[in-house]
C-alpha cells in the first residue's frame, strides 16, 4: 500500500544532565521526487519563526526543499505537520505517512 507507521521511543538516562539534540534520518529513493504535506509551509519554518507560514497542504520537488546553509544545521524543517506524501513523477505509488509529529 506503501503507507509507513513509525514510532519513536527514546530513553534519556535520568544522569544526563542536559537533553541532548534528538534527530531522525529517514533514507527514501531518489525516484521520490514530488512532496506533498499539510502543515505549515511553503517555506522553511520553525518554532522561533513560523509566523510566516501559513497551514494547509503545500506541495515541492524535494531539491527545492533543501537550503544550502554556509554553516550545516537544521535544514528545511516544516512544523506542525500532521501529512506527508512522497511520490515519483513518472508514477503514482506513493509513500504515505500520517499524524506525523
Amino acid at each position: 500500500s506503501g503507507k509507513l507507521a513509525l514510532q519513536c521511543d527514546i530513553v534519556i538516562p535520568s544522569s544526563w544532565p542536559v537533553l541532548p539534540r534528538v534527530g531522525l534520518k529517514v533514507l527514501v529513493p531518489k525516484a521520490f521526487e514530488d512532496v506533498r504535506w499539510f502543515g505549515l509551509g511553503p517555506h522553511e519554518n520553525y518554532p522561533d519563526r513560523k509566523s510566516s507560514a501559513y497551514k494547509g497542504l503545500h506541495r515541492s520537488n524535494v531539491d527545492k526543499l533543501f537550503v544550502p546553509y554556509i554553516r550545516p544545521g537544521e535544514c528545511s524543517a516544516r512544523c506542525e505537520t500532521s501529512f506527508i506524501e512522497m511520490k515519483q513523477i513518472s508514477h503514482y505509488n506513493g509513500l504515505e505517512e500520517n499524524n506525523m509529529v
